[in-house]
């Protein structure tokens, strides 16, 4: 088994909650104000009460359901199993590139991928940072497509999101609330070694930050019906946690692949059944150590709307 050691693009510790809330998050490192609208687009909160609202991205691929990280809506308290979060503390905002506007749903129900673990993962096995959530009632938005054909290597991407345009953050930074955008690059499986890349997933070029996750990653199919896809959402960054002076959002990112045919297989089974299957990997039922919960850096920012 090989321990997955990389912090997560944002996650849900009291810990890591509040030491962000201490220096208030912006959005896409380098990126821009996004140029125009991306349909399905979703900003998802995810209540802590008592803490605060932790902050992922998403998109909504049917009327009503949103796809996201599964670390996302994974329920830190009882790690390292896994549980999902109460559907009712997630919030989702849709339809707008003010992540405070646009059209409010909350949750019904939370499908985590079934090998999704939030430390331990079979070498050679995905580590499935995906998950759907349902919302109570359809939205009457427009939908991001899923795409079918994997992103290459030098292939240009579009990454949008509501995260960190800088780290670290200087105190006093004003909270963002307009969505980024900033186009990247494909990168070999290899520029991610660091991060414990392995199948199912893309490395990409700097851009996203802490508070992408769950965002996707486009790529944009022309022809007679152009249009962007989502191939990608926010995983993980790949920096030295063992170096006190690394910048994790300057450099390579791990998205899931969601064009990865098991995936693409199991968004459409699991929408169509209503659940999913169980978990086929091997549980994980030991206590958090210290090196542990170091390299579970919790990085949602704390957001007060």
């Amino acid at each position: 088994m090989k321990l997955l050691k990389r912090s997560t693009i944002a996650a849900a510790t009291v810990a890591g909650i509040l030491a962000v809330a201490a220096s208030p998050a912006a959005a896409i490192v380098g990126g821009r104000d996004a140029t125009h609208a991306y349909p399905g687009m979703t900003f998802v909160g995810v209540l802590y009460p008592g803490i605060g609202t932790a902050q992922c991205g998403g998109t909504l691929i049917t009327p009503r359901v949103v796809l996201t990280a599964a670390h996302c809506v994974s329920d830190e308290f009882v790690a390292p199993q896994v549980e999902a979060v109460p559907a009712e503390r997630i919030t989702v905002h849709i339809g707008s590139n003010d992540r405070t506007a646009g059209i409010v749903a909350t949750a019904e129900k939370v499908w985590l991928h079934p090998d999704w673990q939030w430390l331990e993962q079979p070498a050679g096995t995905p580590v499935s940072d995906l998950a759907l959530v349902k919302l109570t009632q359809p939205v009457p938005a427009g939908l991001m497509p899923v795409g079918a054909r994997q992103a290459r290597p030098s292939e240009p991407l579009r990454l949008i999101g509501w995260g960190l345009t800088q780290y670290p953050v200087p105190a006093g930074y004003p909270l963002p609330t307009m969505l980024q955008q900033r186009t990247i690059t494909v990168l070999p499986a290899a520029a991610c070694q660091g991060g414990l890349i392995g199948p199912g997933e893309t490395c990409t070029s700097t851009g996203a930050c802490f508070g992408d996750s769950g965002s996707p990653a486009l790529t944009w199919h022309p022809g007679r019906h152009p249009r962007w896809e989502e191939v990608g959402l926010g995983s993980r960054e790949t920096s030295d946690p063992q170096d006190p002076n690394a910048n994790p959002c300057d450099g390579p990112m791990i998205y899931t692949n969601v064009a990865y045919p098991p995936f693409r297989t199991w968004i459409a089974d699991t929408i169509r059944a209503g659940h999913t299957r169980g978990c086929l990997c091997r549980p994980t039922v030991r206590s958090l150590d210290k090196k542990a919960s170091a390299r579970l850096d919790r990085l949602k920012p704390h957001l007060t709307r």
